[in-house]
């Protein structure tokens, strides 16, 4: 994709987003509720892009309408800007499949769902109509939009939310469905991510 058209579809993408959260469905957020979008400012060339169901961790968005749209680089691959507690796990599955230079360099992570909200609340925004429906066929339309004009090697859909959100949106990405990544303390084995992170070493090309 050329250099400029990449720049303006995001470029698009903040300004739809401020256009949401000004508008009567952004009102409709919680008090103190931020947006999250992108993980990370898109790099150079994407091969993967990761999909996550939505940031539960409300107290830190990833988009500031007043400010920069997202993050510079992408969160989960540095552990001294990464906020969430999973990120140890994903830097570590990655690492064990040799994709951690596809994790630095060229992957983008995007949310199904942009508004921040507790885990507790995520039936409403995966099922609910009003601003929930308005706000998941926005989210789920532009994060579709941009996989099919980027075109990546695969997606990896995390969690069941993740799948059921999108899925049915993305009619020509060859898709990986994985579980959602966990805590390092919660107990669950790295092993779950093997089947679906070999089919993703195949779909890329190599363990990079």
């Amino acid at each position: 994709m050329p250099s400029e058209t990449f720049k303006a579809m995001f470029d698009n993408l903040a300004l739809a987003c401020r256009h949401m959260l000004s508008g009567p469905h952004g009102r409709a957020l919680a008090p103190g509720r931020g947006i999250s979008v992108l993980y990370g400012a898109p790099p150079a060339a994407i091969d993967l892009v990761m999909v996550s169901f939505q940031n539960h961790v409300c107290d830190r968005p990833m988009f500031d309408p007043a400010g920069r749209p997202w993050p510079e680089r992408l969160v989960h691959a540095d552990e001294r800007l990464d906020p969430f507690p999973f990120g140890a796990r994903l830097r570590r599955v990655f690492a064990a499949h040799g994709l951690t230079a596809t994790l630095r360099e060229r992957t983008l992570a995007v949310n199904a769902i942009y508004p921040d909200a507790p885990v507790g609340d995520s039936a409403f925004w995966l099922c609910g109509e009003g601003s929930h429906g308005a706000w998941r066929r926005f989210s789920t339309s532009w994060t579709a939009l941009l996989i099919e004009q980027i075109r990546p090697k695969a997606v990896l859909l995390f969690g069941r939310e993740a799948t059921l959100a999108i899925r049915d949106r993305l009619k020509r990405a060859p898709v990986v469905e994985a579980a959602a990544f966990a805590a390092p303390d919660t107990d669950l084995d790295d092993g779950i991510y093997d089947a679906p992170f070999e089919r993703l070493v195949r779909l890329l090309g190599s363990r990079q």
